[in-house]
């Protein structure tokens, strides 16, 4: 059971960090763009759920109009795992809805 756990805590880390590292590159090659452009070639290039990203602003009041290049590191960090952890809520929750049906 440990070793389980221990697992499924590197896999979401390792997850979380795809889509930081998708946030800190669209931050350093365009960071006069604006989170919602950002955020939306992130998600091409690590494919998370957009309608994840849009909940993650909204749960951590951060604004789609700010620069990319003015968001801090524990700010993208943040931003990372949450929006990774309401996809994976996002993924859950239709799962179940299909099993439902």
């Amino acid at each position: 059971m440990a070793m389980q756990s221990l697992m499924t805590t590197f896999v979401r880390r390792a997850e979380a960090d795809r889509i930081g590292e998708a946030l800190q590159m669209e931050q350093h090659l365009w960071p006069h763009e604006t989170l919602g452009v950002g955020l939306a070639r992130a998600q091409a290039r690590a494919g998370f759920c957009p309608q994840a990203a849009a909940q993650a602003l909204s749960v951590l009041g951060l604004d789609r109009n700010r620069k990319m290049g003015r968001l801090m590191r524990c700010e993208v960090v943040q931003l990372s795992r949450t929006i990774w952890r309401l996809w994976q809520r996002n993924r859950s929750e239709a799962a179940a809805g299909s099993l439902r049906m």
